[in-house]
């Protein structure tokens, strides 16, 4: 096969040649332009020399063939180059795709694992973390209560350290490192935590223990933070009608102004 015969096999193939065939072909095609070019040199003087080419037909003529056949090749090489850059693309997402195949199994099933372990996971240990907060609440309540005043009650043993230092077996735990205060996302929605539990400011704090307190499940899921919404929405209300009813008493007993504000009026 010619050069040109490789070229356009190359060129109209259907993706059977690879990029390093491509590559040495390329070789080829720019030794053939050099080649070509200096053919077509030669024979532009030949064909301008008459003692060489006596036949100005003829010697036009080969002239024209060899510039012919230069150009034809440097017409080409674009385009055998820009294959080139299409084949070895082809090829090196190719090899990206074969590392990347077997990944999405590996990939689905640690999703599944960590899904399942984590769904289940999460429920326990935020029950577990809201018993043991409720226990402390409860100790500390109880221990605001003992009558240090007397004897017996000093030195008698009877106190406890909180839930999670008893069943770490630890005497004390800072706040950065206590299982109580970790940060547990909310598993299915983005940029929730299901735990720590929301703390309401100390004074809607004030208002919601006036509203008579109610269990709701929600509380041990992810959707806790709906439950402390509500709850400050229901004090914000509560506190929005004491206000408007304190305002109704006061106009109602108000019975006009009294002496010194008629003066100022």
């Amino acid at each position: 096969m010619t050069i040109e015969q490789h070229i356009s096999a190359a060129l109209t193939g259907n993706g059977a040649i690879k990029s390093d065939a491509l590559a040495k072909l390329i070789i080829q095609v720019e030794a053939a332009i050099t080649q070509a070019e200096q053919t077509a040199e030669a024979e532009r003087k030949r064909a301008l020399d008459p003692t060489l080419s006596p036949d100005p037909a003829r010697a036009r003529q080969g002239m024209e063939d060899a510039a012919f056949v230069r150009d034809r090749l440097h017409t080409m090489l674009p385009r055998l180059q820009a294959k080139h850059r299409q084949v070895a693309e082809q090829e090196t997402y190719d090899a990206w795709v074969e590392l990347f195949e077997p990944l999405v199994p590996k990939h689905a099933a640690a999703a599944a694992k960590l899904r399942a372990i984590y769904s289940e996971f999460i429920l326990k240990l935020i029950e577990a973390l809201t018993e043991a907060k409720q226990i402390d609440q409860e100790v500390r309540r109880i221990a605001n209560l003992k009558p240090y005043h007397l004897p017996q009650a000093n030195g008698d043993g009877r106190s406890f350290p909180s839930v999670e230092c008893a069943a770490r077996g630890i005497k004390d735990v800072s706040h950065d490192f206590s299982l109580m205060t970790m940060k547990l996302p909310a598993f299915d929605k983005p940029n929730q935590l299901a735990w720590p539990p929301y703390e309401l400011p100390l004074a809607l704090q004030v208002v919601t223990s006036m509203i008579p307190f109610t269990t709701d499940p929600r509380s041990y899921t992810g959707e806790w933070w709906q439950v402390q919404r509500e709850r400050a929405q229901a004090a914000r209300e509560q506190q929005q009608r004491e206000d408007q009813e304190r305002q109704a008493e006061a106009d109602a007993n108000y019975r006009g102004p009294r002496w010194w504000e008629r003066t100022a009026s």
